[in-house]
């Protein structure tokens, strides 16, 4: 993908990187803009790891908390996820993947969705 004119000139690596060259990723580290690359996906990583650790206890609280169902209660977390997952992939990203900027601040929208229904759980929980 090359650069397009409202994308900041070091954004995309040069598509002539890995034009004819398919098992070749990055030929010169510079070029790459690996610390631009690490920043951007660095908090997605932290994000991916978080999620994959959290799983098994978020799903055991979806069975506790409907016992007699606990097949559709899991079906159930698993959809919601996914449709989460596939409204940020292919909505969210589409829209915010433009400039740096746009792109950390969703993450920190996201990030404050996510404490804000942190919160209301919590509070929830304590009002039962």
């Amino acid at each position: 993908m090359e650069s397009t004119a409202h994308d900041p000139d070091d954004y995309w690596p040069d598509a002539s990187l890995f034009r004819g060259n398919n098992l070749r990723v990055a030929p010169d580290p510079a070029s790459a803009h690996f610390s631009t690359i690490l920043l951007t996906i660095g908090p997605l990583v932290i994000y991916a790891i978080g999620t994959a650790i959290i799983m098994p206890a978020i799903t055991i609280l979806v069975l506790d908390s409907f016992p007699r169902h606990r097949g559709t209660a899991t079906s159930m977390q698993g959809f919601i996820q996914m449709l989460i997952n596939a409204g940020v992939a292919g909505i969210a990203v589409p829209l915010l993947h433009t400039q740096r900027a746009d792109f950390v601040i969703g993450q920190a929208v996201f990030l404050s969705l996510a404490g804000a229904l942190w919160y209301a759980s919590c509070r929830r929980c304590e009002a039962d």
